[in-house]
Parts: C-alpha cells; sequence; structure tokens
C-alpha cells in the first residue's frame, strides 16, 4: 500500500522533534541523544524535517518495532510518498546524520 501526502510549504531551518517537543536549533550531537532516548523507550519517535526537499527528501523518521528501528523517509516528488523498511540502530544513525 503505498501512503502518499500533500506536499508542506518551505521552512525557515531544519526541525528535529520526538514526543517531548521541537528544537530548531541543534547539532549531531542532539540527534544522537533523541536517538538513543528512543532506542531504549519504544514509546518514543524521533523526526528530522528539513526546510525543503534534500534529494527528494523531505524528512525522515524513526520508532522502535519488534524487528528493529523502523525507518521512514518522505519522498518529495508530486506529492510526498512514505516509504520505510526495518534497519539497525547504527543504520538508523547513519541516515539521521547525514
Amino acid at each position: 500500500m503505498e501512503r502518499s501526502f500533500k506536499n508542506v510549504g518551505r521552512m525557515e531551518s531544519f526541525k528535529l522533534e520526538n514526543q517531548n517537543g521541537a528544537l530548531f536549533s541543534f547539532n549531531e550531537a542532539d540527534i544522537e541523544f533523541l536517538l538513543e532516548d528512543m532506542f531504549t523507550d519504544e514509546d518514543q519517535f524521533v523526526t528530522l524535517t528539513s526546510p525543503s526537499a534534500v534529494n527528494k527528501v523531505r524528512y525522515v523518521q524513526a520508532c522502535m518495532h519488534d524487528e528493529g528501528v523502523e525507518l521512514q523517509l518522505g519522498i518529495e516528488e508530486m506529492n510526498t510518498h512514505l516509504i520505510h523498511k526495518v534497519c539497525s540502530e547504527e543504520e538508523c544513525k547513519a541516515v539521521f546524520l547525514d
């Protein structure tokens, strides 16, 4: 089943968020901290949204799944399409930091 969403307008800056709120000024250490929190708390999620699509990717989000980390990418074309895969914690970190 393909999921498609309306594209979001350009934002002023990157946004990093989880259940506890959003950050608009952050660094790699902040990303790693939120991911580590998510890896140990199955109720947490982490989303990183760019001001506009970078190589068609508008956002990346993750949460814990029984088999590992469920990683989702919002691919912006005519609409935003959601693609996902289950990956390791290391793969998840690499995608967020890239």
